[in-house]
């Protein structure tokens, strides 16, 4: 499964929220895990420090970021295990940083393998973000016209298949595409995500062969702008799995035939609170909010 945003669209945030949901959702009971064995996702970053990992995490969890480093409340590590046990998450995630460019997909099968040697099984894995993946170029690629990008996602979708397990990374989009930044202004009243599509991805788009699902996403402010938003859209369904669930739990007819979700943003996470479009927030516009936005009230 690939991810796909804009710089400072909240990839690495949705895989981070993907990660810890997964955590929290799913009992090893129900899932292929050997008896005896301890069930973990492996999330792997080659992009931010160990520190940015856990400030982020704990910010999921809603710990304040004083609070991380206050010694009167212990380390950060115990902070977040308090935090996992009062949430009764029964499925640990694992950290890992990686140096990028350097790291391998065959280094992340080892290392799943290292961990499933002592008596762990893991049941998924989210890896920020693909692009950053060492691999060498082969000549039939070149030959053959074949990029880098779509052999390194192609290593990962080997290890999903060999594991069968999910495995979620990420994808940068191209520059043409963060012309998008700019709708920001309207993203109160129209789903600007809408917009994107498949030739937004930057260095190859025959990447697009290459997972299950595709998704396009992006975070941006609203309303009075104390209000944070995050937009996720399924470009690309291979097996027609991709629903749009009310907030009653019924499945509804897709409009766009592209599943999309507008959720409320709570910090670091992406809340349960969610409808099919931006309009159904029904977002109240104040008279400074409009003038700030070059419109008059008037104009709404």
């Amino acid at each position: 499964y690939i991810v796909a945003s804009i710089s400072g669209g909240f990839k690495s945030g949705f895989m981070q929220n993907m990660a810890e949901y997964m955590s929290l959702a799913n009992d090893p009971k129900d899932l292929n895990v050997p008896t005896g064995s301890k069930a973990f996702i492996l999330y792997v970053n080659l992009e931010m420090s160990q520190t940015q990992m856990t400030e982020r995490r704990a910010a999921f969890y809603g710990i304040d970021k004083n609070d991380l480093y206050n010694k009167d409340k212990g380390p950060a590590s115990d902070q977040i295990r308090d935090k996992l046990k009062e949430m009764d998450a029964k499925i640990d995630v694992i950290y890992q940083k990686e140096k990028p460019r350097t790291y391998s997909a065959q280094n992340l099968l080892n290392d799943i393998q290292y961990h499933e040697r002592f008596g762990m099984k893991c049941i998924a894995v989210v890896f920020d973000y693909s692009d950053l993946l060492k691999y060498t170029m082969e000549k039939t690629d070149e030959l053959e016209r074949i990029s880098p990008l779509v052999r390194k996602n192609e290593g990962l979708r080997d290890i999903a298949q060999k594991l069968n397990i999910p495995v979620l990374t990420g994808i940068q989009l191209n520059r043409s595409s963060s012309e998008t930044k700019k709708m920001l202004d309207q993203a109160d009243r129209i789903d600007v995500l809408k917009n994107m599509a498949s030739d937004s991805i930057a260095k190859s788009f025959d990447v697009i062969n290459v997972p299950e699902q595709l998704y396009f996403c992006m975070k941006f402010p609203a309303g009075d702008f104390n209000e944070e938003f995050f937009s996720i859209i399924v470009d690309k369904d291979r097996d027609n799995n991709a629903k749009y669930i009310d907030l009653d739990g019924k499945v509804q007819s897709l409009l766009y035939n592209r599943v999309h979700y507008v959720a409320k943003m709570n910090g670091m996470k992406i809340t349960n609170d969610y409808r099919d479009s931006i309009s159904g927030f029904n977002i109240d516009l104040d008279d400074s909010v409009v003038t700030s936005l070059g419109f008059t009230p008037e104009d709404i």
